[in-house]
């Protein structure tokens, strides 16, 4: 069904060699089992990718970005807006990660919603953008608890270290997306 993901993970040995979260979209998946490729490197490309993907792959995201796009000023002004946005979901990732913290999607789903058109109407009204990077913050957060039910879904390993590189990863991968965008 075109709503429905599934989460695939193949073991080797008691060791996990791949995870991957799929849908109705996801082609043919091919795995390498490679007992030599370092759990590090596997991970930080693993989640970095899966950061970048849902970001160029989630219209939300997509139109939120082309909102802050449309009235930056610069590309600095823009940078400044779409790091502000990566930290701020960092902080609700972590929040939920790490600290047991859940947002229902009934509230956070209809928040980004808003949050995006908040973005559209702000361009078409406000002359002037001085302190937008404050107000994408605040929208940064509401987008984290969003993201937190893909990483939650992945069981994003057991120790402090491995969940810290999955989040790190992530957000790096989600930047990396907005910054190409």
């Amino acid at each position: 069904a075109p709503g429905h993901r599934e989460l695939m993970v193949v073991s080797l040995n008691d060791r996990v060699v791949a995870e991957r979260l799929l849908d109705a979209r996801s082609g043919p998946v091919a795995i390498e089992i490679d007992a030599a490729s370092p759990f590090v490197a596997r991970t930080v490309w693993h989640f970095m990718e899966l950061g970048m993907r849902h970001i160029l792959s989630g219209y939300d995201h997509l139109v939120f970005v082309a909102g802050l796009l449309l009235a930056a000023r610069s590309l600095r002004e823009l940078a400044i807006a779409l790091t502000a946005f990566t930290a701020a979901h960092s902080v609700s990732l972590t929040l939920v990660v790490f600290g047991g913290f859940h947002a229902a999607p009934s509230i956070v789903e209809p928040l980004i919603a808003a949050s995006i058109a908040w973005v559209g109407l702000e361009n078409l009204m406000r002359k002037q953008h001085g302190a937008r990077w404050f107000v994408v913050f605040g929208f940064g957060l509401v987008h984290g608890f969003g993201f937190a039910g893909v990483l939650m879904e992945l069981g994003v390993r057991s120790t402090a270290a491995e969940i810290a590189l999955a989040l790190v990863s992530f957000n790096a991968g989600v930047e990396t997306g907005q910054l190409a965008v």
